[in-house]
């Protein structure tokens, strides 16, 4: 059996089917198995899933606890003196080795193909097992970069709708029948800056700007419109983008009738009135 050694492992399963059965008891062949296991990893990992195959099978049903009346039965047939002609036949069969009552050859073989089979579905079921739940992760995998990405399309939705509004917002002005032009020019700090207001008593005011200078920190633009007589009115702070663009959409009503519009500097969050400097103005045409 020691020539076995140099087979391929496929000849070894058999051997390994015993073995995880403990009951591989030719000393020559558990030597084989031995010596090709310790060059071997495919047959390792095969002899670990049916030890651990066998190893479930006790735990694949429920304890049942025995009913009452058969340990009473047990203990009454131990007690009983056994029949004369039971103790003549047992003793006859003693004597006859082998008479047609001396077990088969091959029923234990039977019983180990019947066990091995048993530990080969067991394994089998065990592999199906791991690949199921490798599946199952790859499948949360997947929905879980479903849910991020279908919550990444709902900002854009929001996005989008938010654009949309105000696009209508701004081509509600600049088409309103009221609708009146101003053309700011910077001056001081923002001497470079351009800008347009588009005012409409009915609808609002579109402003735009560009080349504005970054504030320091505790500084915001704040926009304004001049009415023909009575203090400023705030149409509030402006957001100025990295760039120095700014566009800023503002509706109006019951407004008094404007004369101009104006960007002033004022602290964080505004001012009531303006406190200067004015760094873009344009009068408003009629």
């Amino acid at each position: 059996m020691t020539g076995r050694q140099h087979l391929p492992h496929e000849d070894f399963a058999d051997a390994i089917a015993a073995l995880a059965l403990d009951a591989l008891d030719a000393p020559a062949e558990r030597a084989a198995l031995d010596a090709h296991l310790a060059q071997c990893d495919a047959c390792r990992t095969e002899l670990d899933l049916q030890r651990a195959a066998v190893n479930a099978i006790g735990l694949g049903v429920e304890p049942v606890a025995p009913p009452a009346a058969l340990r009473a039965r047990v203990l009454s047939a131990a007690a009983a003196p056994a029949p004369t002609a039971a103790l003549d036949r047992r003793a006859g069969a003693a004597a006859q080795p082998h008479s047609e009552h001396t077990p088969r050859a091959g029923a234990p073989i039977f019983a180990w193909l019947t066990a091995a089979a048993a530990v080969i579905v067991a394994a089998g079921s065990l592999v199906y097992a791991l690949n199921l739940q490798r599946e199952i992760t790859a499948l949360t995998a997947m929905a879980s970069a479903a849910a991020v990405r279908a919550e990444a399309l709902n900002a854009e939705v929001v996005a989008l709708r938010q654009q949309s509004s105000e696009l209508v917002r701004v081509l509600n002005v600049i088409g309103a029948p009221d609708v009146r032009l101003a053309a700011l020019s910077g001056q001081g700090v923002a001497a470079g800056a351009l800008g347009r207001a588009y005012w409409s008593r009915s609808q609002g005011l579109v402003f735009r700007a560009v080349q504005l200078p970054t504030l320091a920190t505790g500084r915001d633009y704040q926009l304004w419109i001049i009415p023909a007589s009575g203090a400023p009115v705030s149409l509030g702070v402006i957001a100025v983008q990295a760039d120095g663009s700014s566009s800023h959409t503002t509706p109006l009503a019951n407004l008094p009738a404007a004369t101009a519009v104006a960007i002033t500097i004022e602290p964080t969050g505004g001012s009531p009135s303006p406190t200067m400097p004015i760094v873009m103005v344009g009068s408003l045409g009629t």
